[in-house]
């Protein structure tokens, strides 16, 4: 297996800074890969860190399946002035569709707990359309997440991203590095 590692960094974004995975590169088939993202940005009254880990397999030339899981931790100030901290740890799945080098991917998670009279739900989605070849990948994609902590006095946020990039992949090794922008 080969080791993927990239870093991003996003300045004056007030949406987390990543979306879910990889990105458009699949291994050959029968092949793994497995990876690792982190990356941050601020906005006007929003700060975000994203850290995430993934194991990706390719199970048929035209298809691929990711697992993974994304920690997200978000600084909001509210509209009334109270700040707000929320930390999220979710799983995801994300299957791939692989046309030649043009590829489709959908990522969901959930997770949600409660007991006596209070707690906490929080979801995310990520969709992606990608074209890679080499080492080189470019992507569009849409990213949403959101938190709702049911209480006497609940506390709801969300926050979503439309985003574009590209990706270079550089052997190091029987390693690779990536840098993403």
């Amino acid at each position: 297996m080969r080791l993927a590692l990239v870093l991003v960094v996003v300045a004056g974004c007030a949406a987390p800074p990543m979306g879910l995975g990889m990105g458009p590169r699949l291994p050959s088939p029968s092949h793994g890969v497995v990876g690792g993202a982190v990356g941050m940005s601020a906005g006007a009254g929003r700060q975000t860190f994203q850290a995430q880990a993934q194991a990706r397999y390719r199970v048929a030339r035209p298809f691929a399946m990711e697992l993974g899981a994304a920690y997200t931790q978000l600084a909001e100030r509210a509209d009334d002035g109270r700040e707000i901290h929320l930390i999220g740890v979710l799983p995801y799945l994300r299957p791939t569709l692989a046309i030649g080098p043009v590829t489709a991917a959908v990522a969901l998670s959930g997770l949600g707990f409660g007991g006596g009279g209070g707690g906490l739900i929080g979801g995310l989605i990520d969709g992606q359309l990608g074209y890679a070849r080499g080492r080189w990948a470019a992507y569009v994609g849409a990213y949403r997440h959101g938190y709702e902590l049911v209480a006497e006095q609940g506390i709801d946020t969300s926050s979503r991203q439309f985003r574009a990039g590209g990706a270079y992949a550089a052997r190091m090794g029987r390693s690779e590095v990536g840098v993403a922008l």
